[in-house]
This record gives structure tokens, sequence and C-alpha cells, in this order.
């Protein structure tokens, strides 16, 4: 039995709280007119805002960096000047980039139901196929939306499911067997990202946890 929270769409709101000014000081991605914003309430003038291909993901990598995936791979900007200081570009299709423990990046591929183990100086060293490497009974029925690497090695896919058609997420060893399924549309519904609660570590702290 595992812990989890599955994720649609998370928003943070900066406000009062309880009657009192609460400030806050935060990155926030615009998918709407594709841009990152750095927004410190308490020190305005510190503010900045750049442009960034179409994406979903934002995660802090460490050293001062933050990850921001796009249409066709991902780019890593530092926090305090928004300066650019690299970029994947070779993925079209990427709708989730996620970066690991071990220095590597998990890229979904939604257009070829690919995920891919990029490593920094670009080079794929594992890949999963979600049409082909998944057996006929447990078969997505709808592209994969995003990964999760566990501390066990494992890789945890999340899928839309077609409406209960399919299962919402499917884990997997490195060798690309199946260990667990959630098919479950009276609990939940579709699958597009997914945070693992038993495994240890504090993902909002790089280097803590896999992922």
């Amino acid at each position: 039995m595992k812990n989890y929270l599955l994720g649609f769409v998370a928003i943070l709101l900066a406000g009062s709280a309880f009657g009192q000014k609460t400030l806050r000081h935060f990155l926030l991605r615009d998918e709407g007119i594709s841009q990152l914003a750095y927004i410190d309430e308490a020190h305005p003038e510190n503010n900045w805002y750049t442009p960034i291909p179409t994406g979903r993901d934002i995660q802090l990598v460490g050293n001062g960096r933050v990850l921001v995936g796009t249409g066709n791979g991902y780019e890593e900007h530092e926090i305090t000047t928004g300066k650019k200081v690299f970029e994947l570009t070779s993925f079209p299709g990427t709708i989730s980039a996620r970066r690991l423990k071990n220095g590597n990046t998990l890229i979904t591929d939604e257009r070829d139901w690919l995920t891919r183990e990029v490593s920094p100086n670009k080079e794929t060293v594992w890949e999963f196929n979600c049409k082909t490497d998944l057996p006929a009974q447990y078969q997505f029925t709808s592209a994969p939306q995003s990964c999760t690497r566990l501390a066990n090695g494992n890789t945890i896919f999340t899928s839309r499911g077609q409406n209960g058609k399919g299962p919402q997420m499917i884990e997997v060893t490195k060798d690309k067997k199946v260990v667990w399924v959630l098919h479950d549309w009276k609990t939940v519904g579709d699958g597009t990202a997914v945070q693992v609660l038993d495994d240890p570590g504090i993902p909002e702290i790089p280097g803590q946890s896999e992922h």
C-alpha cells in the first residue's frame, strides 16, 4: 500500500492569513505568457521576469538554480538574476522534466510516450517506452504525463487514463518489470503528477530524495 499525492494543478496564493499580511518570496511559472517570474513581495526591487518556452515543470535543483521544463527538453536559470545557464532542446514533445539526485534528468515525451533519463552531458542513459515496454494487461490508454524516481530505483509513471479505460499510475523497475499499478477510478481521477509520501528525503531540498 502506497501513500501518495496525485497532482492536478497547484497554486500558491499570497495575501492575508488569519488577519495578518503574509509576504511571499517565490518563483512563478506563467504558462499563459511563457514567462518565469521571481517575486519578492518584501523587496520588489529584486523582482525579475524572463521569457521561457512553453512547458509545465519548475524545480529547485541546487547551486542557486531552477529547472524549467520546455516543449523540447528543459532550461536552467539562476535564481537571483533569471539568467539562462543551461538548456537541452533535442527532445520535442517533452511534457515533464525532473532532476534526479544523481544529477541526471527524467524527461517525459508525451508525443512518443517515451521517458528518457538524460545525463548532464545530454546522453540518454535509460529509457522507457510506455507503448512498447508495458505488458498488454497494464497498457496506458493515454500518453504519460510525468514520472518520479523512487529511492529503490523504480520509476512511477502517471497517465490521464482516458476516462477510466486505463490505469492512472504504473511503477516499473530499472529492468522494466511492472511491480505496482493504480487503476482505481472510484477513488481518484486523471493522473498528471505524483508525489510519493512514504519515500525517504524531502523533495524540496535538492539532494535529499531521488527526485
